[in-house]
């Protein structure tokens, strides 16, 4: 039954992400179909960001004072329907409702799955079952343009409504389970660590390091954020591309991005971390370089190597903001997954007007250009004495 619960959150974090990744190959049909500007377009990547990921705190705090079991079926759910109201949409109002229902329904699902995935799993194996539940979400997100691009040939916008399928049976599932997640919430010895917080030691050094990795997470996500709004665009509107394959570049950007994340912590653990993330932002330079001059299947190989360096970090930017707040582990991860995010969407604003003064093309520009900023706050970061990998981290704070 744990194995299957963990599975289950995990199962859920595919679904709900799936929506958020389709959202990105429905852009240039809105955008075609409405008669937007490319700054109307970053608005509604705005909404869907900001709801998704500067709500999530609230959330969480929601979460840890009341039990909120319920919200694991009835956000799974939201995050498609927010998807097909967009899909059916008759007007821009609408559209943003859509990604708003969206948005909310991503972010009240991740606290109290991703809690609920750890307090199902045995003592010692947390970190395991939040890997899992982790790699379900990375494998969602990165379907997501797949399962847009195969829905918009086949029924157009309203083809995204077909995700309400597995969103409604994968809530009845998580429903269903409900008792058994209540059992292993009251099993002794499972709750989080209820040891009184610390002082800082040196908070002036806690809230300069912090900030940085807040910046870092920033600029990381506004160039995420940005590959996936408007490569998309670039393909279909400027090089009048065919929209599968915009939709199998991002597929495949997203796909090979998760397996970064997989292979990030481990080997930060064996060359440090300041290092690791400077390896990521050394390594999407040839990327940026290249990409206004491949197409095909090299251009196929270009999305995965960016997508592997780009989220190459993601994992080691949580750790380090852990380990500088050790006691405040989840206040720590909220900042670099929700506040740096959020922040880095607001981006995506500058990058429309942008594009709609100089072209698409000139919007690509401005994320290349954040690299060596973003390699600057790198270097600034103190150098680690010791590394310690993820799977070691979680497990020290859990005994």
């Amino acid at each position: 039954m744990q194995a299957f619960l963990i599975f289950l959150m995990g199962l859920g974090h595919l679904v709900v992400e799936l929506s958020g990744g389709a959202l990105p190959m429905l852009l240039p049909a809105l955008k075609n179909d409405f008669h937007l500007s490319y700054t109307a377009v970053s608005v509604i990547v705005q909404v869907a960001t900001l709801s998704a990921t500067l709500t999530q705190p609230l959330f969480g705090i929601w979460s840890d004072r009341i039990s909120s079991r319920w919200l694991l079926s009835t956000s799974c759910f939201l995050s498609s329907l927010g998807l097909a109201i967009v899909g059916w949409a008759g007007s821009f109002a609408l559209i943003l409702l859509g990604v708003l229902i969206n948005g909310l329904g991503t972010a009240a699902f991740h606290p109290e799955s991703s809690k609920q995935a750890f307090l199902a799993s045995d003592p010692g194996k947390a970190a395991i079952s939040l890997s899992i539940f982790s790699a379900g979400g990375g494998i969602g997100y990165g379907l997501g343009p797949l399962a847009a691009t195969l829905l918009l040939a086949g029924g157009g916008r309203r083809g995204m409504a077909v995700l309400l399928l597995p969103a409604a049976v994968t809530a009845l599932l998580i429903q269903f389970s409900q008792p058994a997640l209540a059992r292993f919430n009251s099993r002794p010895g499972t709750n989080a660590d209820n040891r009184s917080a610390a002082p800082d030691h040196n908070p002036g050094a806690t809230r300069y390091i912090l900030a940085l990795l807040v910046l870092f997470v920033t600029f990381r996500s506004w160039i995420n954020i940005g590959v996936t709004t408007f490569m998309p665009l670039y393909f279909v509107n400027h090089l009048k591309g065919d929209p599968a394959y915009a939709g199998i570049w991002l597929t495949v950007f997203l796909l090979t991005g998760a397996l970064g994340t997989l292979v990030g912590a481990p080997l930060a653990d064996r060359i440090g971390k300041k290092a690791t993330l400077g390896l990521s932002f050394v390594g999407l330079i040839p990327a940026f370089i290249l990409f206004p001059h491949v197409s095909g299947i090299w251009g196929l190989v270009l999305a995965g190597w960016a997508g592997f360096a780009l989220l190459l970090s993601t994992a080691i930017a949580i750790v380090y903001a852990q380990e500088v707040l050790p006691h405040r582990a989840g206040l720590a991860a909220s900042l670099m997954m929700g506040l740096g995010v959020g922040l880095g969407s607001l981006g995506t604003l500058l990058m429309g007007r942008i594009a709609d003064l100089h072209g698409v093309s000139a919007a690509l520009a401005v994320m290349a250009a954040l690299v060596p900023p973003t390699l600057l706050i790198i270097m600034l970061l103190p150098n680690e004495k010791s590394s310690t990998s993820l799977l070691h981290f979680t497990q020290d704070k859990i005994h």
